[in-house]
């Protein structure tokens, strides 16, 4: 599953990419792929899931702090604590990154950066099994935020680089009946800056 999962990710990334930056006529344009390891409290989150993710960022400015926007897609599995149970599942997530990303450093070839984002994201939820049958799937509206940082690479002359790219992203919402239940995750991606 992971490995057609992941090829159907870079047909994505491969067609989506070349046109982004013309498209969303930004100063620069972010393409990411990476992994995500969710975990969170006990009876209501993730409890090991691991979720591969694509992600898509537009970026004004070109000085210290770079106001963004970014948008991601991400497949879920694994298992998940609800109430007094561990159960597997998966689940589909898709939603908007609104943030900051601070370069406080700029030289020839690295630039470390630092973020702050909100998240807010559609999940859809297959959780199984659970004691209440119509809680198997679920549906939720989550909100959160994501800190993060990491390092553009440059190739090249002008902003072309290659991202390296790791965060804690904390949101929360309403599945499997749960209120609050989370979607803690520490990521690790890889990318490319246009």
């Amino acid at each position: 599953m992971m490995k057609r999962s992941f090829v159907i990710s870079l047909l994505i990334a491969g067609t989506i990419l070349p046109s982004c930056r013309d498209a969303l006529a930004v100063d620069m344009a972010v393409g990411e792929f990476g992994l995500k390891y969710h975990g969170g409290a006990t009876g209501k989150s993730w409890n090991g899931g691991l979720g591969e993710y694509l992600y898509f960022q537009s970026q004004a400015g070109k000085g210290v702090f770079r106001p963004n926007v970014g948008a991601a897609i991400e497949f879920i599995s694994g298992n998940a604590s609800v109430g007094s149970s561990t159960v597997s599942g998966t689940a589909f997530s898709g939603g908007i990154w609104p943030g900051v990303d601070m370069f406080p450093f700029r030289t020839e070839k690295f630039q470390p950066f630092i973020e702050v984002h909100g998240v807010m994201t559609w999940n859809y939820a297959a959780l199984s099994p659970l004691a209440t049958k119509s809680d198997e799937t679920s549906i939720g509206l989550l909100f959160g935020y994501q800190i993060g940082g990491g390092t553009d690479i440059r190739v090249g002359k002008g902003e072309r680089a290659i991202r390296i790219h790791t965060s804690y992203s904390a949101y929360s919402g309403k599945i499997a009946g749960q209120a609050g239940f989370q979607f803690n995750a520490f990521a690790l991606g890889l990318g490319l800056v246009f």
